[in-house]
Formats: C-alpha cells, structure tokens, sequence
C-alpha cells in the first residue's frame, strides 16, 4: 500500500492490548456541477468493513485479500479492516463483543477522527501526508454506517454472519 493510503486508528483497549482498525479511503470524486437525482446533502459514503480470516487463532486486519482492495476501489467505496482479539486468550464470544465495541466506533467516532485527521495520520512508520481521497472523504462527511457491506473470511465471516 502506498504511504498515506491508510489511517490506523484505536477503536477499543482491552485487558491484552489496543484494538485498532485502519480506513482505505477509496472515494468517488465528486462533481459538484453534475445535477444527478442521486445528488443529496447526504454525500456520506457507503463502505466495506473486512474481518479477516484465522480460525480465531491467528490473523491481522492488514490480512486483506487484494481482491477486496481491488474491489473497493474500483467501487470508490472507503474500506475499514478491524482487529478482533484472538484465541487462546479469548473466545469467539470476546472476539464477538470486539465487533460490537468497532461498530459502535464507527458509528460514533470514526467521522470525526477523520475529519480532524488534517494532512497527516498515524501510519506504522510516523506521520504521514495523506492522498487527495482522505481530504474528498472529509468533504463528503465521512462514512454512511446505514450503507455498510460486512465481509468475514473464515473466523471473520462466523463473525459477520452474527452481526
């Protein structure tokens, strides 16, 4: 992934660590002069939440199958990766209740952490300046948690099919 693709951000601590998440902001420009029926005031964006694959035992939001990268963003659709925590530490009940704590982060915290993102976020390596689509997600008003498509792979998608 190119530097400034991502943001990283903590959405839970927990007893065994933060739980964190990271935003791929792959956005439609948008053309202010184009008069489409689907113009609105509303121009939040729908967008893809990934839980990755591992049986509960091992696995990474950065796991991400390039498929789905590719697929977002040729959708123009912001993809959010999430942590949950894993075996043998937690069940799959915990790993459940991290999803809720995620939800709940984006709906409640994540626009705003992007809307004060600015020019740079935290990326593994430090600060770092972030591409033109971060700024176009601030202006659009960040994420539509009413248009969200759940993808799970493996321990993932036993998790999304609970959600």
């Amino acid at each position: 992934m190119a530097t400034g693709e991502r943001i990283t951000v903590t959405y839970a601590k927990t007893p065994s660590g933060p739980l964190k998440l990271d935003l791929y902001a792959y956005v439609p420009k948008l053309d202010l002069a184009d008069p489409s029926p689907t113009f609105s005031d509303d121009l939040r964006l729908p967008f893809f939440l990934y839980l990755h694959a591992g049986h509960f035992f091992t696995g990474s939001r950065r796991d991400l199958p390039p498929w789905l990268a590719s697929l977002a963003r040729s959708m123009g659709m912001p993809l959010v990766c999430a942590d949950y925590r894993l075996a043998p530490h937690v069940g799959p009940s915990d790993a459940y209740r991290d999803l809720e704590a995620c939800w709940s982060f984006i709906v409640d915290e994540l626009n705003w952490v992007v809307a004060a993102a600015g020019n740079g976020a935290e990326v593994q390596s430090g600060t770092k300046m972030l591409e033109d689509d971060f700024e176009e997600l601030q202006r659009r008003g960040g994420l539509d948690p009413q248009r969200c498509v759940l993808v799970g792979l493996g321990a993932g998608g036993y998790l999304a099919a609970r959600g």
